[in-house]
């Protein structure tokens, strides 16, 4: 929001993005700066703002990386953890993230006064305090050493979804969530930027309790016709392995390297044969 990243290769999503994508790694292979700006639980409609924002003054990005979950083209009636922007509210993208995605709370931000103050937790006042007072002492915020990347070094310890009735849930489908993904990746087009969809890794008992877990990947596959380059990782061996995960859908440090190499060499290949220039 601060306009302060830049990257060449921009990834957003939501935490199965955030825990999944090592930046750094990327960037090794790649040759370009890489930065994971996915935030846990967010889903198209809110990240369609923090993308807008991007949109308006990056000048160095040549891609963007949507990594999507199963969830990632549901019905979006919440923003998840709004109180994240409510500083930033009067942004004319966050006002619009919230209006498209959190009906309920930019109603109350728009109109009742002081109605964002009564909505943080005693944490966040209570880290705010902790973070007035080391600025006054001088001290600094630690560097992200992960370009936004959130390594877990859990082993698993996910639901024991091999016992469950699989094909007993099936996801859903929003209309509006896919429009709100057409618009960005037009918007995205129309800067030149090159946006990759990418199915991420899921333990594959994981994607058997989803009775139509197919019927997404064939919806992703659907916006090649946008002239989006689409990478599905939801066969690879890897998820056939319990440690590569700590829960069904979200890899831990190592599940994320091997997936991280297999990413920037996917890129890499595509840069050398002229696909992403």
């Amino acid at each position: 929001m601060e306009h302060k990243i830049d990257p060449e290769i921009v990834i957003f999503g939501s935490s199965v993005a955030e825990v999944g994508f090592n930046a750094n790694l990327i960037s090794e292979i790649t040759d370009n700066f890489v930065y994971n700006a996915a935030l846990d639980g967010t889903r198209i409609g809110q990240n369609k703002g923090l993308i807008d924002e991007f949109n308006t003054y990056s000048e160095r990005c040549h891609t963007v990386i949507l990594g999507l979950s199963f969830f990632s083209l549901s019905e979006e009636s919440r923003m998840t953890e709004p109180s994240r922007f409510y500083a930033h509210f009067k942004n004319k993208n966050v006002e619009r993230m919230f209006y498209e995605s959190d009906t309920h709370n930019y109603i109350k931000l728009k109109y009742v006064p002081f109605y964002a103050f009564t909505q943080y937790t005693h944490t966040y006042y209570k880290n705010a305090g902790i973070g007035l007072k080391n600025f006054l002492k001088g001290k600094e915020l630690a560097p992200d050493d992960h370009n936004g990347f959130i390594p877990h070094y859990n082993s698993w310890y996910g639901e024991n979804i091999e016992s469950n009735d699989f094909g007993s849930v099936a996801i859903d489908f929003s209309e509006k969530t896919l429009g709100q993904l057409t618009n960005v990746i037009r918007e995205l087009n129309n800067k030149g930027r090159k946006v990759i969809m990418v199915i991420c890794p899921m333990y594959m008992n994981g994607q058997k309790y989803y009775s139509n877990y197919q019927q997404l990947i064939n919806k992703v596959k659907a916006f090649e016709k946008e002239g989006v380059k689409v990478y599905d990782f939801s066969s690879i061996p890897l998820n056939t392995d319990k440690n590569n995960f700590y829960n069904n859908g979200h890899l831990n440090v190592t599940g994320a390297k091997e997936f991280s190499r297999l990413i920037a060499n996917s890129l890499k290949s595509s840069r050398e044969t002229k696909e992403l220039l």
